[in-house]
């Protein structure tokens, strides 16, 4: 027999440890003993040098009973067979056992008939499970190569210009014989490394930018939940993004491109959670003739004119700008806090502040309740940042106006 099983025994009983040792089973079955232990508390100090294939051991110990040791051996060796030895038949055992995933229960005194019958089972129970991790591997094997064909072909034709529709994308998923439950759980994310992205679009591509972004668009939608695509070109020293002008100089605008490639990946998967359609192309465009100081403006711009229009929802703020923008929350406070000299937030308690004023000079208003009209969570929040900003409370500014 090729494969060697390592086995311990555990008895506190000396008389009943050496007898079943010496059972002339062991050997016939591939099963070594590597040592025995005359308590469950001794072999706990070895077992994880020792790494034993099987545990035999008696369940009425002192100290530590072998239901005991099942259990820590299950929770922390849930490889292990574990089998319990007992002078009684009892069905609490039993159930104890099953519970802690002991493998099997032999009732003493212990002949070589119920041994063998015992080993017999464990052999089968151990070849069974062998046999199953080599055929997950074989399977995993060829799941593996199925996915790395797949991302070759995939990447090859879209180089090659040939993924125009998405017909062409289920030719490519149907000659890579990759199932459909596969192709579910292929999560990943990878990038397309071009050197020299003017030589490339002149030279290797030769299809113009539109049918590369509606390449890349076909792909996003077919297997947009698996796979997320974003086209990058490298220059020898720093990363330069396709989707900005090759005038600007990357050193100066690292951070940026990140960014930038981040808000490309955030917005579309928030288009394929809301089932909408959006071609991939067009967010392209709406980046690549401008340059990152353009970019930051209208960024900034766009923020501030969703601050003039949203500032009387209680709902908007800054996540639900990031929402709308496609940008990372560090990069967006960054570049706010750069261009405006104030955070968002002070920004946009500014501009509702601002828009109290008419409604706290109108006396059909209760002030009480003028927060609700200009978005504030809550009257003792308006309260609070009205008299910082003014220095007077709302009621004091409502009687000195009023009196004017």
């Amino acid at each position: 027999m090729d494969k060697i099983y390592k086995a311990i025994l555990i008895d506190d009983e000396i008389f009943a440890l050496d007898l079943l040792k010496k059972i002339k089973l062991w050997d016939q079955y591939g099963i070594e003993i590597t040592a025995c232990f005359k308590s469950a508390e001794e072999a706990m100090t070895v077992i994880d040098k020792m790494k034993p294939d099987i545990i035999f051991c008696d369940i009425q110990m002192e100290k530590m009973s072998g239901i005991d040791f099942a259990k820590y051996c299950y929770e922390n060796y849930p490889h292990t067979t574990f089998v319990l030895m007992s002078a009684y038949t009892d069905f609490h055992y039993a159930q104890q056992a099953i519970k802690y995933g002991v493998t099997d229960y032999i009732t003493k005194p212990i002949t070589r008939t119920k041994l063998e019958e015992c080993i017999k089972g464990i052999i089968s129970k151990h070849d069974n499970k062998s046999t199953q991790t080599l055929e997950s591997y074989d399977r995993n094997f060829i799941d593996y190569t199925k996915k790395h064909f797949f991302l070759q072909k995939l990447i090859s034709d879209i180089r090659n210009g040939m993924i125009m529709s998405l017909n062409d994308v289920d030719k490519i998923i149907e000659s890579s014989e990759l199932s459909s439950d596969l192709l579910k759980s292929f999560s990943m994310s990878f990038k397309i490394h071009i050197n020299n992205y003017s030589a490339y679009m002149e030279h290797i591509w030769k299809y113009g930018n539109s049918r590369l972004y509606s390449a890349i668009s076909n792909i996003m939608t077919k297997i947009s939940t698996d796979i997320y695509i974003i086209i990058v070109s490298m220059q020898q020293e720093t990363i330069e993004c396709v989707l900005i002008s090759n005038s600007v100089k990357m050193d100066t605008y690292l951070d940026e491109i990140k960014n930038l490639c981040f808000s490309i990946l955030k917005l579309e998967i928030e288009y394929i959670e809301k089932n909408k359609v959006m071609q991939f192309e067009e967010i392209i465009k709406s980046y690549f003739p401008v340059t990152a100081d353009e970019r930051r403006k209208q960024l900034i711009n766009k923020t501030l004119a969703m601050i003039d229009q949203e500032y009387a929802n209680p709902d908007f703020d800054l996540d639900y700008v990031l929402k709308k923008t496609f940008v990372s929350k560090s990069y967006f406070c960054k570049i706010f806090k750069i261009e405006t000299g104030i955070t968002f937030t002070h920004m946009l308690n500014n501009i509702r502040l601002e828009h109290s004023i008419p409604y706290l000079l109108d006396c059909k208003n209760k002030i009480s309740s003028i927060y609700e009209f200009v978005g504030f969570s809550s009257n003792r929040y308006y309260y609070k940042l009205f008299t910082e900003k003014y220095g007077i409370t709302p009621a004091e500014y409502r009687n000195q106006h009023i009196m004017r």
